[in-house]
């Protein structure tokens, strides 16, 4: 019987796999993520077609740089379980250049917001934001997957 366990284990594990094709069903989740923040943004800072034209672009722009130092990050910090001391201190201090440039971004990006929105409805950006991650937390509490990318 022991002999067999493996394969029973296997089998099971095959059974509990969602059907089809994970990394399609990862990105329909993405999408739907990135559809309830958009649409999140637009009721609350009530772009003109105008300001929607030019703004939507550079937040883009911002969430794409944003993504690509939060995944060095998560890079740097799933090394770090095999890593000896002295280079596990190297990682925590690259991660803290991470997290100044996350900063450096973040101002960049505040002051190209206000070329193009007044400060009422970048200050509603910035809460719009704060409101969908309290409703991605909901969805997770009541058990909803999340992609793996979001932040």
């Amino acid at each position: 019987m022991k002999k067999y366990l493996p394969y029973i284990a296997f089998a099971i594990i095959c059974l509990l796999l969602p059907k089809g094709n994970l990394y399609a069903q990862r990105m329909l989740d993405r999408a739907e993520v990135e559809k309830i923040r958009m649409s999140i943004i637009q009721e609350r800072l009530q772009l003109t077609a105008e300001q929607a034209k030019n703004f939507m672009p550079v937040l883009n722009r911002y969430r794409k740089e944003q993504m690509e130092l939060r995944q060095q990050i998560m890079k740097l910090r799933r090394k770090s379980l095999v890593m000896t001391d002295e280079d596990l201190r190297k990682a925590m201090e690259q991660e803290f250049d991470l997290r100044e440039k996350e900063v450096a971004l973040a101002r960049k990006y505040h002051k190209e917001f206000l070329t193009i929105l007044n400060v009422r409805q970048v200050a509603e950006l910035y809460q719009s934001e704060l409101e969908f991650k309290r409703l991605l937390l909901e969805r997770i509490g009541k058990g909803a997957r999340l992609p793996d990318e979001m932040d």
